[in-house]
């Protein structure tokens, strides 16, 4: 084969195009998939295969097939033959309506390819693909979409026409017209096309191969868990105030694909939602309490497959699973289709969501001008009731694409042995340590009062010999219910400490938050009174230096004799004494603070001003040293 530059090969498995020859025996070629360049041994080259035949383009004629499929039935008696006797030639000639030269050219083609199609008529007229151009104006069309077109900024067919025009009339050339123009960009269309305009990352998306999948040979082998944010806003507890959207975290049976797991939430996901999605899984399903026999499946898996986000590594999560055996997979980095069955999941779950009122769909060119805002109506317990029924009795029940029975069909095939016996499902033996295990952790002082956590305490007789450990803690709590937490006492396992007080018992006092006005007009108050402190010691000292000033101070605390009183001239007119006035302190302006708006709050100019009058005088200078720069920084 030749080793020019373009030419198409196959090695390795793959297409490649050669780029240039590296040495007598490797050359440099080019990765028709992922557009990387390598050295391929000459040796290893192989042709691309021709296509035998004839290829069939567009719709087929019916008169000409039936036509084709006579002769072929005719012709087929003598394959093999060296030749035709003359009067059966002419025979089949006549049947056919065809000269002899024409019944002989077809078994000629039906000799090197014996299907019906090498028997039907070719195409006529221009070849496809032919152009007839001249070639100054191809070159200009092929240097025009290189610079113009095959840009990441996607400029359109029209900005790459116009820019055509500009230089044809440059070079004195005719300008071809846009069909011609759309035409030779749909023959540019491949991977370094797509590439040069949408990226590295979309033009894998479109063109690299994924022949292969990720299979498992029995029911929770392989889990997959994801997060995704359901497509709809929901309502608050008294139907008041619109809240964002939710986060769900969901684990799907990669066998039987079946939802094991999941967990709804309005936080952002994070280790405790993956933590509470695994007890979900592995553990019976508390949704049977309610309705019995609604959600059958639940086991510990062998392996569970998760993404590389935060939540995933956390240091939790990978204790609890090699606490219990079970084997933690992140997926490789940015290969999101590792994740198929997952996205596949959270795909047709929201397109059921989509079906409910107040819903954001999945774009804004879905949404168009629907208020998800206005018609927003279910609350959080509402939305969990609804996923319940969705997945039990819509997604487990109907046909899955992939498995041609439902996955709750799957999941009780997978269970029933051949000789009419069913086989146990692998269950967690120590249910409150798998759930402590992977429930999320935190580390707390054990004082006399308690175990403060959550705006709430907590405590239990038997931490009482941990009162006076240096050491924190460490607790296990479950957000969705606080009213009591687990903590870790040494090699006696966990202690099962009670609320006690705080909002863990209804009592929210201690949860009470100041709003921004607030705040700024507290901090004000207390900016305001350090001034007033600072300038009463500033003057006492100055008052005091002045009257000690060339005096001997006694070096002890005279605490015998008392304080004698200073007499105060008497006012005029009158026989009564009056206290003399405190000194005059120089103090900084008051403050005008502007408050931002609240709900309770109107858009006003809170002011400061201190609980006495002062009048402004000038101290006398005191000697001090000069400040430090970090010293100033917190003076000022």
């Amino acid at each position: 084969m030749k080793l020019a530059p373009g030419t198409l090969c196959y090695a390795q498995g793959g297409t490649y195009q050669i780029d240039g020859q590296q040495s007598a025996s490797h050359v440099i070629a080019r990765d028709c998939t992922s557009g990387q360049m390598v050295s391929l041994a000459i040796k290893d080259l192989q042709r691309p295969p021709t296509p035998s035949g004839t290829a069939l383009e567009g719709p087929i004629d019916p008169l000409a097939w039936q036509r084709a499929a006579r002769l072929a039935t005719d012709l087929e008696p003598w394959r093999g033959h060296q030749r035709i006797p003359t009067p059966v030639l002419s025979r089949l000639a006549q049947r056919h309506r065809l000269s002899g030269r024409q019944l002989q050219r077809l078994r000629a083609r039906y000799e090197k390819d014996p299907r019906t199609t090498a028997l039907m008529p070719e195409r006529t007229g221009r070849p496809r693909g032919a152009r007839v151009l001249d070639e100054r104006v191809e070159a200009v069309i092929e240097h025009a979409i290189k610079r113009h077109y095959l840009q990441r900024e996607q400029p359109s067919v029209a900005h790459l026409v116009d820019r055509l025009g500009v230089l044809c009339r440059r070079l004195d050339i005719v300008p071809p017209s846009r069909p011609t123009v759309v035409s030779r960009v749909n023959q540019q269309e491949s991977y370094e096309t797509d590439r040069a305009r949408r990226g590295a990352k979309a033009a894998k998306q479109i063109w690299e191969t994924r022949t292969g999948g990720l299979t498992a040979e029995r029911p929770l082998q392989i889990v997959q868990i994801d997060h995704t944010r359901v497509d709809v806003l929901l309502v608050s507890d008294d139907r008041q105030r619109v809240l964002p959207r939710p986060w769900i975290t969901l684990a799907i049976d990669v066998f039987t694909r079946c939802v094991v797991g999941w967990y709804l939430t309005m936080d952002a996901p994070a280790s405790v939602s993956v933590a509470l999605c695994i007890e979900h899984m592995a553990l019976p399903k508390p949704e049977n309490n309610l309705e019995p026999g609604i959600w059958p499946m639940y086991g510990k898996p062998e392996i569970i497959l998760v993404d590389n986000g935060k939540d995933f590594r956390a240091e939790a999560l990978k204790t609890g699973c090699e606490q219990h055996g079970v084997e933690l997979r992140w997926r490789p980095v940015k290969r999101p289709h590792y994740g198929a069955h997952i996205e596949r999941l959270n795909g047709t779950l929201m397109r059921m969501i989509h079906r409910l009122r107040g819903t954001t769909f999945s774009n804004t060119r879905q949404r168009g001008d629907y208020t998800s805002e206005t018609r927003a109506t279910m609350t959080l317990g509402e939305l969990r009731a609804w996923l319940v029924q969705a997945i039990c009795r819509e997604y487990h029940v109907k046909a899955h694409r992939a498995l041609g029975i439902s996955p709750q069909l799957a999941w009780e095939q997978a269970w029933n042995m051949d000789n009419g016996t069913r086989r146990s499902v692998p269950q967690v033996h120590r249910p409150v340590d798998f759930r402590l295990d992977f429930l999320p952790r935190d580390f707390r002082r054990i004082r006399r009062t308690g175990i403060e956590f959550a705006c709430s305490r907590y405590w239990h007789d038997d931490l009482t010999p941990f009162l006076r450990q240096k050491d924190d803690a460490e607790i296990r709590y479950d957000p969705r219910d606080l009213s009591r937490i687990w903590v870790r006492a040494g090699r006696l396992g966990f202690i099962e400490a009670v609320a006690k007080a705080g909002r863990a018992v209804g009592d929210f006092t201690a949860d009470r938050r100041m709003t921004t006005a607030e705040q700024l007009r507290m901090h004000a108050a207390y900016d305001q009174g350090l001034a007033v402190r600072d300038a009463i010691e500033a003057s006492a000292l100055k008052e005091t230096r002045a009257a000690r000033q060339g005096k001997k101070v006694a070096a002890r605390v005279d605490r015998t004799s008392a304080p004698k009183a200073i007499a105060a001239a008497p006012t005029a007119g009158t026989g009564v004494t009056t206290a003399p006035h405190p000194p005059l302190l120089a103090l900084p302006p008051p403050k005008t603070i502007a408050t931002p708006p609240t709900a309770s709050t109107p858009l006003t100019a809170v002011e400061i001003t201190p609980t006495a009058p002062f009048e402004s005088v000038t101290p006398a200078p005191v000697r001090r040293r000069a400040p430090t720069p970090i010293a100033f920084e917190i003076w000022s």
